[in-house]
């Protein structure tokens, strides 16, 4: 009798195995066809036509799950059975971590990613601990124990397929490859949302490296004109100044959009003190990127033939640059500090602002922070954060004038929690930030900062949320890329509005403007404190979905990049310009490549 229960129940084992695979794979489509349903039906009114198109795409990856588990049941050679079950259980992982990196990030979970940003362990496991909420701490073991356990059955438990499960399988296998090529496909800058984990991570034109001749051409070309200066202020000014990076800062969240309902009311206040740009971009749509845009005046694009399938990760290829802004300040006599209430070892971002030029780098370590709660990246608060600069940071600096201060906060980077009340939405959370950042302001006037100190807030990149319709009706292909500017203190003129492109790689050849120690780099325009301003000539943002690709806008209109390589060329309509913004991206690319070991 005990034989026969063994029997049967190592006979039922393919069937639970099938059936968690298919009940987890139809759970992650579900999942997948809503959330892209919901959010292109909010901007775009043709949410159904996408719906379709997920299940097109998404069914080619649903029939390699159930074909690797078929073919590992059939082969009775275990060294050959086993490789077969470690690729489906990778691959299902990261079928289910695309879909919650697009649910929490709206972005794609790239492979590049992955091998970047994985490394920081301990900041991965405490970012999921923070999205299980007060019960993370006892909830996520027992989670990581019961998958552990779950896949150590599945790798090492042997068994065979018996016959009426084969077939059902390879009949379900096949309903799935017919679907993935009978039903409907989308096209357009929004098809990055439907593709399938493998589309999305296969090897794209960003990772094609520049060919010999080609790479000579480029160097012989505009990489010549290495640093052309530009003549600075007729009244050059030493300041002290202060840049706020308020994280994923976004235009929808201000006044100037929605009016009655603003979650930054006090951000609204001060600008209406200062000089607003109202046309002002980021270059990227992650930290990363928009500081390598901020600090170092480079769009930050990535290096040719990177390896990394076109991602562009943390630094990578922005370590050194020369010809930064902390670098030019501190040749003119400025102390330069940067400070954030993040980890500054999480993509190796303490190294990297080191490599750049910042005298000091204050990061979550602070004895300030001592025994304080922990948020995101193990951040501390924005409220400690702004509290010990105003007690410990600005009296020390007000000895070393004339000083650069860069502040990045965190609180408001995903996953959203408010430090004082726990809440996850996020409006409570930006209420929050704001409140912070106004204390800091009011901080400033009373030691009167802003009577000769220069005050730029301003944000590292958009949300990453959803789109809003309100939002795409309004700035179109622009919306990912725009976010708020202000500027004020010194003799900048309150209650101004500045219309024209501008993007934060133009911040630092302005400000090197300001203090009469110019190095631009390129003749594209983009001066922020010229009179009158003047505007970039185009705008590069470098997008997080299509990782080949690079858009361009104008004031004439959107136009896109494809990464090729040599072939590296516009996709559609051509700007006036187009000749001399490809010669720029290649030369970006080409200078990226050469500080990569």
């Amino acid at each position: 009798m005990r034989n026969i229960k063994t029997e049967s129940f190592y006979a039922r084992i393919p069937i639970f195995f099938l059936a968690g695979f298919a009940l987890l794979s139809m759970v992650v489509l579900v999942i997948r066809v809503f959330l892209v349903r919901t959010r292109l039906n909010a901007i775009t009114g043709s949410g159904d036509d996408y719906a379709l198109a997920v299940i097109r795409h998404d069914s080619t990856v649903i029939a390699l799950l159930l074909s690797l588990f078929l073919l590992s049941g059939e082969i009775r050679n275990r060294t050959l059975a086993i490789p077969l079950r470690i690729a489906g259980l990778l691959l299902t992982c990261f079928y289910f971590s695309d879909l919650m990196v697009f649910n929490l990030f709206n972005l794609r979970l790239h492979w590049g990613d992955v091998l970047i940003y994985g490394k920081d362990v301990k900041a991965v496991y405490f970012q999921l601990f923070s999205m299980m909420g007060s019960g993370g701490k006892m909830l996520m073991p027992i989670l990581l124990l019961l998958l552990g356990a779950a896949f150590l059955a599945y790798l090492l438990i042997p068994f065979r397929i018996p016959n009426r499960v084969l077939v059902a399988g390879v009949m379900i296998s096949a309903l799935f490859l017919i679907m993935s090529v009978t039903v409907s496909d989308v096209r357009g800058s929004h098809a990055w949302t439907v593709r399938n984990i493998l589309e999305t991570n296969w090897p794209n034109g960003a990772s094609r490296d520049f060919s010999p001749e080609f790479e000579a051409g480029i160097r012989a070309g505009l990489c010549r004109q290495d640093q052309r200066t530009i003549n600075s202020s007729s009244a050059a000014k030493r300041p002290n100044i202060i840049l706020v990076i308020f994280e994923s800062l976004s235009v929808y969240h201000t006044g100037s959009f929605l009016e009655q309902d603003s979650v930054v009311p006090r951000f609204d206040a001060i600008s209406r003190k200062g000089t607003v740009f109202e046309d002002f971009f980021s270059n990227s749509y992650n930290t990363d990127g928009g500081l390598i845009a901020l600090l170092t005046g480079n769009p930050p694009l990535p290096a040719a033939g990177n390896g990394l399938m076109g991602t562009m990760g943390g630094f990578e290829g922005y370590f050194g640059v020369e010809d930064t802004l902390p670098a030019n300040l501190k040749m003119i006599g400025y102390h330069t500090v940067f400070a954030t209430s993040g980890d500054l070892s999480f993509s190796r971002k303490g190294e990297w602002l080191r490599s750049i030029g910042f005298d000091g780098i204050l990061g979550h370590d602070e004895p300030y922070y001592e025994g304080t709660e922990r948020f995101q990246f193990r951040s501390v608060s924005d409220g400690m954060l702004y509290e010990n600069i105003v007690r410990n940071v600005l009296p020390d600096l007000e000895e070393r004038q004339p000083y650069f201060l860069v502040i990045e906060n965190v609180s408001t980077h995903h996953p959203f929690i408010e430090p004082e009340g726990r809440s996850t939405r996020e409006r409570d959370v930006f209420l929050y930030a704001d409140r912070q950042l106004g204390r800091f302001h009011d901080a400033l006037e009373e030691r009167g900062f802003l009577e000769d100190g220069l005050l730029v807030v301003t944000s590292d990149h958009r949300s990453m949320t959803p789109l809003r319709r309100d939002e795409y009706d309004r700035y179109g292909e622009e919306s990912p890329a725009r976010v708020p500017l202000t500027v004020m203190g010194l003799d900048v003129e309150a209650g101004r509005t500045i219309e024209g492109y501008f993007q934060q790689s133009d911040l630092k050849g302005s400000i090197e403007y300001l203090t009469g120690n110019a190095r631009a780099t390129f003749d594209k325009g983009g001066n922020l404190f010229s009179e009158p301003p003047a505007p970039s000539k185009y705008v590069l943002y470098y997008s997080g979905n299509e990782r080949d690709r690079v858009d361009v806008f104008t004031p004439d209109g959107a136009h896109a990049i494809r990464l090729r390589g040599d072939e590296t060329a516009f996709a559609g309509n051509r700007p006036e310009d187009a000749k001399e913004i490809l010669d720029f991206v290649n030369c970006v690319r080409t200078r990226a490549g050469d500080r990569i070991d």
